[in-house]
């Protein structure tokens, strides 16, 4: 069941530093009883490191699997700099390939690494990934990772939960290049 008040809480907490996330949700574990739980935070700062101020890790980047190396080798360059703009996966990407590649599951089917959308007026706004019986999902472009239960994460990120079954690497790398090709055309 969603818990609204928990959720508008949690919007609060992903707006401010996110040296402070942990901490705060922490804080309010026992007012709502939410099993959120930081999942690496080592690996957190090592995978932020990778990227220079111009490419961010976002949550459908983790959702799907697409590392800072996946990322780099299909750069475009303007002038000899980076231009990450067009290569970064965002929500146009993530719509195309729900669209044209996935099959929709329901929630009692989904399996470890399946994807889970979050919509909100029939667009995504968040991404993850099955993870045990939780949610595993990045919040906020300089945030963390979560284990968090299916309605324990930001409002902002819709309420209409869909689930998906996932496709090898190979198949959502093959489809992010051509989606960086028809992007920059």
């Amino acid at each position: 069941m969603e818990n609204l008040q928990l959720r508008e809480e949690l919007d609060k907490i992903v707006a401010k530093d996110p040296d402070c996330h942990f901490e705060l949700i922490n804080r309010i574990r026992k007012n709502y009883n939410h099993k959120i739980i930081l999942i690496d935070k080592f690996q957190r700062e090592v995978d932020i490191r990778n990227y220079s101020d111009d490419c961010y890790i976002n949550c459908y980047m983790y959702g799907f699997e697409i590392s800072v190396g996946d990322i780099n080798k299909n750069i475009i360059f303007k002038n000899g700099i980076p231009n990450y703009k067009n290569t970064i996966p965002d929500s146009d990407f993530v719509m195309n390939i729900i669209k044209k590649h996935l099959n929709k599951i329901i929630q009692k089917e989904a399996r470890e690494g399946d994807y889970v959308g979050y919509f909100s007026n029939n667009e995504i706004r968040h991404a993850g990934r099955c993870y045990k019986d939780k949610i595993a999902s990045k919040w906020g472009s300089n945030g963390h990772f979560w284990e968090h239960r299916i309605c324990e994460l930001p409002l902002r990120y819709g309420s209409n939960v869909k689930f998906y079954r996932k496709i090898s690497k190979e198949r959502i790398l093959k489809l992010y290049r051509k989606w960086i090709k028809n992007n920059i055309s």
